[in-house]
C-alpha cells in the first residue's frame, strides 16, 4: 500500500467514525428526550392529583369545622346553609377524584361522610319538628336524640356524632395523604 492509499484509507475510516459518533450521539440524544418527556408527564399527573388531593382534603376538614361550628352554643343562629355549600363543593371534587383515581378509591369513606351529614339534617328537621309542639313519651326520647346530635354534649366532651365525624374525616385524610406527597 502507498501513501496516498494509506492516507484515503484512513480519512475514510475518520469519516465513518465520525459518522457512527453522530448516529449514536443522536440515539443518545432521543434516549435522553424520551425520558425527559416521560418524566415531565408523570410529574403533571402527580401535580394534579396532588392538587385534587390537597383540594379534597381542605374541603373535608371545613366541612368538618362546618359542622362542629353548626352544633356549637351558637348554633341557633346558623343554618345548614355552610355545611350544604361545603357539600356541594366536595360533590364535584369526589366526582373530579372518580376521573383521577379508581371510582372505589373514596367510596366508602365519602359514604360515610354523606352518612353523617344526612344524619345531622335528619336529626335537625326531626329537632326543630319536635321543638314547635307537646310531645309524648316516645317522641321525648327522638326529641333527645335529635337534641344530641344537634347540639352535641354540653359538657364539651366528644358525642357519639362528632366522634363518627371525625373518624370519617380521619379515615379520607389516611386515604388522601400519600397524593399530598411529591
Amino acid at each position: 500500500m502507498t501513501w496516498p492509499e494509506i492516507v484515503d484509507l484512513v480519512c475514510k475510516v475518520l469519516r465513518n467514525l465520525v459518522v457512527l459518533a453522530g448516529s449514536v450521539a443522536a440515539l443518545f440524544g432521543s434516549i435522553a428526550a424520551w425520558r425527559g418527556v416521560s418524566a415531565w408527564r408523570k410529574q403533571l399527573i402527580g401535580q394534579d392529583a396532588y392538587n385534587l388531593a390537597k383540594r379534597l382534603l381542605t374541603s373535608i376538614f371545613q366541612l368538618e369545622k362546618a359542622i362542629k361550628r353548626f352544633r356549637s352554643p351558637s348554633g341557633p343562629l346558623l343554618d345548614l346553609t355552610e355545611v350544604d355549600t361545603i357539600g356541594a363543593e366536595l360533590d364535584s371534587l369526589f366526582l373530579e377524584a372518580q376521573v383521577q383515581w379508581k371510582p372505589e378509591f373514596l367510596a366508602e369513606a365519602k359514604k360515610g361522610l354523606v352518612a353523617c351529614t344526612n344524619e345531622l339534617r335528619l336529626q335537625v328537621s326531626m329537632f326543630e319538628e319536635l321543638s314547635e309542639r307537646n310531645r309524648g313519651d316516645q317522641e321525648q326520647e327522638v326529641f333527645k336524640e335529635a337534641n344530641r346530635v344537634r347540639y352535641g354534649r354540653v359538657d364539651g366532651k366528644h358525642d357519639d356524632f362528632s366522634a363518627k365525624v371525625e373518624k370519617t374525616v380521619l379515615a379520607l385524610a389516611e386515604k388522601l395523604r400519600p397524593h399530598l406527597k411529591i
